[in-house]
């Protein structure tokens, strides 16, 4: 493994990549009617375990430090990659194009050269942070660093009228909009068009210095332009990726919208198989591991369509004055029913009132619920505790078993952050329960965080406004 090239590295990412979108696929293609959904979902993951340390040793050597980051999730190693790729790429052609405007006026080189300098270091301490999974921060560090570097150095050739400090500015705003998004373009062109309002009051104040060299060179203008074009093309790109990403979700969440009806049939279906058949019988027993498997599979359906309409903001919320306690006892009430095998306590002494969305409510518990279920062995407990308190409701969901480590508990949150190990239950998570459990618990204006219990095992807790914010 020593012998690994970029080439190695950059394929052992893609297949990365392509298992953890086979784990969405296989999550919602019609041949879960056959039984294979355990077992394919375990087959990419045991690929993704046995391609996972490869990576990490890879990535750990030095010779690579320049090569794409590799973070542990899919959503985060493509924004990882696409700051990587517009940091370096724009660091290439401005080390270009104003090298050779600076040979072409020689005497404007020395200060050039300072400029690509400290635009060398700012890409290289992104790429850094980067590389450690602080995407978001490097990202803000690089639109806002560009914009202070380039006020800096019109500083003193001109102020806002020397020359490229325009093109340069509408650069930053493109990134800054390809990286971050909307949020993202509005807060460079804001930190732009404060730039600019400092240059120019500075400049009818008198406190600006008399450039030591003026633009004389008619080339400037065009190498502007050149550059302003070459990095418009760069974001395209990057914005096109985005749609095309966005597309294949809405053909995967329009799959799984039109499975939900035959879904819903067959769920009926064996409903009344079970009605039909002694209760003691093997029969009985095939119809009730039936059921559980299409409950499942419906709960999947139902956060896959869930986590994508939150993360496009196009979910409104019902809000009722609702009683935790009661849903906290029918969940439980309901997933013991379909695995007795763990022991499962609701502690709730008095009712735990707040206004919120009934059924998003509900199905947060059940998802904790049923993520605890998964980690717990069988003969294992696992408590559901709900209090009301001045700032709102809490519900705690707390099981025995392996536990979360610390470094991982920021992820679990993120979509499709499954980590290939095989849980007590044997079912395998595709990784969407506990992103819709935050994004809920967000829409609601509360949040969700994972603990330690004692002495061993998962804690999680959810906080809910009393009323709406």
């Amino acid at each position: 493994m020593v012998g690994w090239d970029a080439c190695d590295q950059e394929r052992a990412a893609e297949a990365l990549a392509l298992r953890m979108r086979e784990r969405v696929t296989i999550a919602t293609v019609p041949a879960v009617a056959n039984g294979n959904l355990d077992r394919s979902v375990g087959d990419s993951q045991r690929a993704e375990s046995e391609i996972q340390p490869m990576l990490m040793r890879s990535s750990a050597q030095g010779s690579r430090w320049f090569a794409p980051p590799l973070l542990p999730t899919l959503e985060s190693t493509r924004r990882a990659r696409a700051l990587w790729a517009v940091s370096w790429s724009f660091f290439g052609l401005v080390a270009l194009f104003v090298t050779a405007a600076g040979l072409a006026t020689p005497r404007l080189l020395p200060r050039r050269l300072v400029s690509i300098t400290l635009l060398g270091v700012l890409v290289a301490l992104l790429h850094v942070l980067n590389r450690r999974g602080r995407t978001l921060v490097a990202c803000w560090l690089f639109i806002l660093g560009l914009a202070a570097i380039i006020t800096d150095r019109a500083w003193g050739s001109g102020g806002v009228h020397a020359a490229l400090v325009a093109p340069f500015y509408m650069m930053i705003v493109l990134m800054g909009a390809g990286l971050l998004g909307i949020q993202g373009g509005i807060i460079a062109a804001l930190a732009c068009v404060a730039s600019a309002g400092l240059l120019t009051g500075a400049d009818f104040a008198g406190w600006l210095p008399d450039p030591a060299f003026p633009p004389v060179s008619a080339a400037e203008p065009l190498i502007g332009v050149v550059l302003a074009v070459a990095v418009t093309v760069l974001c395209v790109m990057l914005l096109f990726r985005q749609a095309e990403n966005v597309a294949t979700e809405d053909l995967v969440n329009m799959f799984v919208h039109d499975m939900r009806s035959p879904l819903t049939v067959v769920m009926g279906r064996l409903s009344m198989l079970r009605a039909d058949v002694a209760r003691d019988s093997k029969t009985a027993e095939h119809a009730d591991a039936a059921m559980a498997e299409a409950i499942r599979l419906n709960r999947m359906a139902n956060n896959l369509l869930d986590v994508s309409r939150f993360s496009g903001t196009s979910l409104a919320l019902d809000r009722t004055p609702s009683d935790v306690s009661r849903y906290a006892r029918d969940v439980a009430q309901a997933l013991a029913a379909l695995d007795p095998s763990r022991h499962i306590e609701v502690r709730a002494s008095a009712p735990a009132v707040c206004e919120c969305d009934p059924e998003l409510l509900r199905r947060i518990i059940e998802n904790l619920v049923s993520n605890a279920i998964k980690h717990t062995a069988r003969g294992g407990h696992i408590a559901v505790e709900v209090t009301s308190g001045p700032a709102g409701v809490r519900i705690v969901v707390e099981d025995d078993g392996p536990g979360i480590p610390r470094e991982a508990r920021k992820q679990i949150f993120e979509r499709y952050s499954a980590k290939g190990m095989r849980a007590h239950s044997g079912q395998h998570s595709v990784g969407l329960g506990l992103a819709f459990c935050k994004l809920a618990a967000a829409a609601h204006g509360g949040r969700i965080w994972v603990e330690d219990a004692q002495p061993h095992g998962s804690r999680f807790v959810v906080e809910l406004p009393r009323e709406a914010v």
